[in-house]
């Protein structure tokens, strides 16, 4: 399952995919090579400027430095959780804001605010001309319109993967009749190199390329 957006924010670069805050590390990581340098401390300054190359190396999401100190706020951060703990960050409703959900779909949330979710439904962008995406678009916007001063809400996206193991399980069934059949060799060998290609193809698609369904929640 694959939840979208996972990250909104947007980053604001000063230089190619380097931040301001990038920039001012680096500076102080230049700065701390050079004072190394001035007290000859020149295996200091090896071993800083080769950490400086991998911490600054640009990702695809990002510089390399963020993951190390992601983790090293992982290895350091409170990993078990217990209920009706004596102190409030220990406490496993510390992880989320979700204090109940009522037999009724009623959300309650912390600080005694409720809430409820409602399936839009299925929605294929991709597919779609340019005036029916905007027609969605305005029933969206036309659903976040109608919300008071005192409410607030997310419009959240989450791709399925299209689960075809009937289908398969269906044509290895048809498979095995075509061997057990009366039929002749030849027309058995035609009908089951049809079969077995088209079990490929659904194989594929459950196992190897996904396709994805997207819904959409308010």
């Amino acid at each position: 399952m694959r939840i979208i957006p996972k990250k909104i924010k947007t980053k604001s670069n000063v230089w190619k995919c380097y931040s301001f805050k990038d920039i001012i590390i680096a500076l102080i990581m230049f700065a701390t090579v050079f004072i190394m340098i001035t007290l000859g401390k020149w295996i200091i300054v090896a071993v800083l400027g080769v950490m400086s190359i991998i911490m600054f190396m640009p990702t695809s999401d990002g510089i390399f430095y963020t993951y190390i100190f992601e983790n090293l706020k992982f290895l350091l951060g409170k990993k078990v959780y217990i209920k009706n703990a004596k102190k409030e960050k220990a406490d496993v409703t510390a992880l989320t804001d979700i204090r109940e959900i009522r037999d009724s779909g009623l959300i309650v949330y912390k600080d005694r605010y409720f809430g409820r979710v409602i399936r839009l439904g299925q929605k294929n962008f991709k597919i779609e001309d340019e005036e029916q995406q905007d027609i969605d678009i305005e029933y969206f916007a036309g659903a976040l319109k109608i919300l008071e001063e005192t409410q607030a809400a997310d419009i959240v996206k989450i791709d399925r993967p299209v689960t075809l193991d009937r289908f398969a399980t269906d044509l290895y069934q048809r498979l095995k009749s075509v061997k057990d059949s009366f039929a002749s060799e030849e027309t058995k060998a035609m009908r089951e190199r049809i079969l077995t290609e088209r079990i490929d193809k659904v194989d594929k698609l459950n196992n190897i390329v996904k396709e994805y369904v997207s819904d959409y929640y308010f």
